[in-house]
């Protein structure tokens, strides 16, 4: 628990000193770089609702390009996992808005077809562990 907690808190302090959420928000942050890695890595999307009408979250692990994932450094990585978190926020307060009731629960798929093992090669699996 006291690791777990450690862990939180350094997250926290990193998020208030980049305000990469913020900034993404706002779109301070040109998001071109990030919209072209897309193709490449954190291939998710919404499709669909599930049965209770929740949203289902798509992400096609299998997909992902582990080779160039590994060849980009690992700060620009946590920026693109910031920036796809963002927009996956954005896109349940925009469920949110349009459905007029709160969505704070989503399914997840997660699509493992393609996963071979150019995916399990230490250095995709140490990326993995960094984000």
């Amino acid at each position: 628990v006291d690791k777990a907690a450690s862990m939180y808190r350094s997250t926290q302090e990193w998020h208030l000193q980049t305000d990469l959420e913020r900034r993404f928000r706002l779109r301070e942050i040109d998001e071109t770089i990030h919209q072209r890695f897309d193709d490449y890595w954190k291939l998710v999307g919404m499709a669909g609702r599930d049965r209770d009408g929740s949203p289902v979250l798509w992400e096609r692990l299998g997909q992902s390009h582990a080779a160039t994932i590994t060849r980009v450094p690992h700060e620009f990585i946590q920026r693109h996992e910031v920036y796809s978190l963002t927009r996956l926020m954005q896109s349940m307060e925009e469920l949110s808005f349009r459905d007029d009731r709160p969505h704070i629960y989503f399914t997840a798929v997660v699509d493992l077809d393609g996963m071979g093992l150019q995916h399990m090669r230490s250095a995709v699996l140490n990326m993995y562990k960094a984000m």
